[in-house]
């Protein structure tokens, strides 16, 4: 859903149209991870926009593929 984003809610919409008119099976958890890495991936891509913005480039300008993030807290503050 990333790479086709046009895309996105005609395949979600298919998704839910099995769901409710045919009466299919769905895993409440699939649609949860589905969302999830839409979410995950729309944070992935402006990741990778920041890292060309500021030149943190490795080939010749070309973009770099952030492949794993992961959300941290920082604490800011005197080390002892």
């Amino acid at each position: 859903m990333r790479i086709c984003k046009h895309l996105k809610y005609t395949v979600l919409e298919n998704i839910m149209k099995g769901v409710v008119f045919e009466k299919k099976k769905l895993r409440e958890t699939f649609l949860q991870e589905i969302l999830s890495q839409v979410t995950d991936s729309g944070i992935r891509a402006s990741l990778e926009a920041f890292l060309v913005s500021k030149g943190l480039v490795f080939d010749d300008g070309e973009r770099e593929r952030v492949i794993i993030s992961q959300w941290v807290e920082v604490q800011f503050g005197s080390v002892t």
